[in-house]
């Protein structure tokens, strides 16, 4: 061990060096010991746990990965950024962009409408001493992700830094998307990404998380975490493009909390890391709240990509339309377990649930699993699955023409997903979606 980390043997240690290197308060701080403590005292999930059984963890160990390393240094520039963040990072036109390197925010831009608008883009450390009011309420909060759902979360808890805090003011629209991109560097180190999006009543705003990293001779894990809170009549746009090695062991958790008309498109890609446990919540509180949510998975080689989704409707006449699709070759397999709850509260909620996998190999597999949980008596909720190879017709048509069949399978992948990536409302999304998915195919 180098003197510029700790290992996750010693966690209180950990969390003590970064509130100390970041000038964290004093609430903060208390946070980060008692998910320490907590995090000390959790076991590894186990296979006998119905949320964990499908996902093998077996050659995870947490020993082999540092949780602390002195902040690096700030760039000036986008081209000072390590060459290969700037050779893998989606291009676009942004209307600010932010770039983290092993947990340390090295460059950040916001372009001056966003900025003339109030919209506050900063890393945790910073909003959490210059805006502590919200940060103590929002990040982890009472409505956030549960620092106690697993030994993951806590150990998140423990060890984030950098990271990204968003708050648009009240009425406030930016057109141009913002994007947080979290580069792992240094395998050796734990990546702990984490994005707060705070957005006021009659709001709307565009966001992108995207994870990347170059392939390593070594594991990696991380353990990102994206929290948004959406005031009344606001409206989000959102992107997660997780495209981490394949030596990458990403443990995720996404929750989104919708007040009264709040609405969210909300996109799901899933094309890189080893194995990946990613859970998805939509918490709809507020009456007449909304949300399209898209999953769109590519899996080859041997990964694993484990989706947990939760359509909660509290809310009166809330909406919720879950749409995820997979295409998997050699011997790789997506699991999708999804689960919809309507309380008593939310009457008149109308929520579905699809999912789709399409098989290119033999040994691919592919587990979709709806469940529904409905306490409410006046309600519409439906769900739908399937898994299938690929049409043999299909590609004897495109071979008859001179297409070869690997061409043509790829031509078939990408007509499975094009409805789900046309529907992004935001045209530069929309655009970035298409050139990322196109490079996937490819491999």
């Amino acid at each position: 061990m180098t003197d510029q980390t700790q290992t996750l043997e010693r966690p209180a240690g950990a969390s003590e060096s970064i509130a100390a290197a970041n000038q964290e308060p004093e609430w903060l701080r208390r946070r980060r010991a008692d998910a320490a403590a907590l995090y000390a005292s959790l076991a590894m999930p186990r296979d006998d746990e119905e949320d964990w059984r499908r996902t093998d963890l077996r050659g995870l160990n947490l020993r082999d990965f540092e949780t602390y390393k002195k902040p690096g240094a700030k760039v000036d520039d986008f081209a000072a950024l390590p060459d290969g963040l700037r050779a893998t990072t989606a291009p676009g036109d942004f209307a600010g962009t932010s770039y983290e390197v092993d947990s340390t925010s090295v460059f950040r831009e916001l372009g001056s409408e966003a900025a003339d608008a109030g919209i506050v883009f900063t890393d945790l450390h910073t909003a959490a001493r210059d805006h502590s009011e919200l940060l103590e309420k929002f990040l982890n909060g009472a409505d956030g992700v549960a620092v106690d759902a697993d030994k993951f979360m806590a150990m998140h808890a423990a060890f984030m830094a950098g990271g990204n805090f968003i708050h648009v003011p009240k009425g406030v629209h930016l057109e141009k998307a913002i994007k947080c991109t979290y580069w792992l560097d240094d395998p050796a180190v734990a990546a702990f990404p984490h994005t707060l999006v705070v957005v006021e009543p009659e709001a709307s705003v565009a966001i992108i998380d995207e994870y990347i990293s170059a392939p390593s001779s070594r594991p990696a894990f991380a353990a990102p975490v994206t929290e948004a809170h959406l005031g009344r009549a606001s409206r989000l746009n959102y992107v997660s493009l997780q495209r981490w090695s394949q030596d990458t062991w990403n443990m995720s958790r996404q929750r989104f909390v919708f007040d009264d008309e709040a609405k969210a498109s909300l996109l799901f890609a899933a094309l890189g890391s080893r194995t990946t446990k990613a859970y998805v919540q939509t918490i709809f509180k507020g009456a007449s709240s909304s949300a399209r949510m898209k999953g769109l998975i590519v899996g080859d080689n041997d990964q694993s990509i484990d989706y947990q989704t939760l359509q909660e409707h509290a809310g009166v006449a809330s909406e919720s339309d879950l749409d995820f699709k997979a295409a998997l070759k050699d011997r790789s397999r997506a699991i999708w377990l999804g689960l919809c709850v309507i309380t008593k509260t939310g009457q008149r909620s109308n929520a579905n649930q699809t999912c789709r996998n399409l098989l290119l190999s033999e040994k691919a597999s592919a587990f979709p699993i709806p469940s529904l949980e409905i306490l409410a008596n006046d309600v519409k909720c439906s769900h739908g699955t399937t898994v299938g190879q690929v049409d043999e017709q299909q590609i004897f048509y495109a071979q008859t023409r001179g297409i070869d069949r690997e061409a043509a399978e790829r031509m078939i992948v990408d007509g499975f997903f094009q409805p789900l990536v046309d529907s992004v409302s935001t045209e530069g999304v929309r655009d970035l979606l298409h050139e990322v998915l196109e490079q996937r195919l490819e491999l």
